[in-house]
């Protein structure tokens, strides 16, 4: 981590300013985070608790007091646990290689991560055209693309119309995305479509289109 202060994380909803100050993101448990690359800002929403979620992306970005406006920043959720010594970060939505500009803003938050307590073995979900790898796969020890990343921009760059279903592996990342919010909501619908940033009608949608089951709460 850079020679910054270093912030005191607390449960309570937070925002940092990642250009003067750093964390240690091995100290989250789970909580949603949303980050802008132009401004440096760093929302932490409340720990989660047995699953207990609060407020939407929207609400906690309102509440934080931040100045980059909500569309610009970059949103999941990070935490580290028994699966995940090394931690996890989520990506929701999906960030996929055909949007440029989100790449490049999801690859900026992969370095602020890198710098503030993210491993090479730190798993990142939702990024590229894999579902799920390693952080050292994405960035190098000097904190540029890896090899893997700069050839998945350039083959979506070169590849003709028809090469492959881009279509198919989004509803995969976007199929992932939900299960696995409804498995850290247990279940919960509503609690899963906050998680994921849109409404409970918006997800019945997403999953009657992805084909997925719709029995549970």
């Amino acid at each position: 981590m850079q020679n910054k202060p270093k912030a005191e994380l607390t449960a309570a909803l937070m925002l940092l300013d990642t250009r003067s100050m750093s964390f240690d993101m091995r100290e989250i448990d789970n909580r949603r985070f949303m980050f802008s690359p132009q401004t440096g800002e760093l929302i932490l929403g409340r720990q989660y608790r047995g699953g207990q979620l609060y407020k939407s992306h929207a609400e906690e970005h309102f509440d934080s007091g931040a100045k980059a406006p909500f569309d610009s920043f970059i949103r999941g959720w990070i935490g580290t646990g028994r699966d995940y010594p090394d931690g996890v970060i989520h990506f929701a939505p999906n960030i996929g290689t055909d949007n440029i500009p989100a790449f490049d803003n999801a690859f900026s938050t992969l370095q602020m991560f890198s710098e503030n307590g993210a491993a090479g073995d730190t798993v990142v979900r939702g990024f590229g055209r894999k579902w799920e790898e390693p952080l050292k796969d994405i960035i190098t020890p000097t904190k540029e693309r890896s090899k893997t990343v700069s050839e998945q921009e350039k083959n979506h760059a070169a590849v003709e119309p028809g090469a492959f279903s881009f279509q198919a592996m989004q509803r995969e990342a976007e199929k992932r995305a939900i299960e696995s919010a409804l498995s850290l909501a247990g279940g919960n619908k509503s609690k899963a479509a906050k998680l994921l940033g849109f409404s409970r009608n918006t997800l019945y949608l997403k999953m009657k289109a992805l084909g997925m089951g719709l029995k549970r709460k």
